[in-house]
């Protein structure tokens, strides 16, 4: 593991320090356990993951550009 990676290494969560809540937000959910099996199951049932997931988890998105 490199000094970047290592999690005890505070120098490698320098840029946390600047990163909005959402992103923040995101940072926890997409290592939620329960919120990976529920993508891994919308994925395996055709159903595309971001909309699926969006109403049970609360996520929202900016839209099409």
């Amino acid at each position: 593991m490199t000094a970047k990676n290592d999690w005890r290494n505070p120098a490698a969560y320098q840029y946390a320090l600047s990163q909005p809540v959402s992103c923040w937000a995101w940072e926890f959910l997409r290592r939620n356990r329960d919120y990976q099996l529920h993508v891994a199951t919308a994925r395996q049932n055709g159903r595309p993951s971001c909309e699926d997931a969006a109403g049970h988890w609360g996520l929202h998105s900016p839209g099409r550009p």
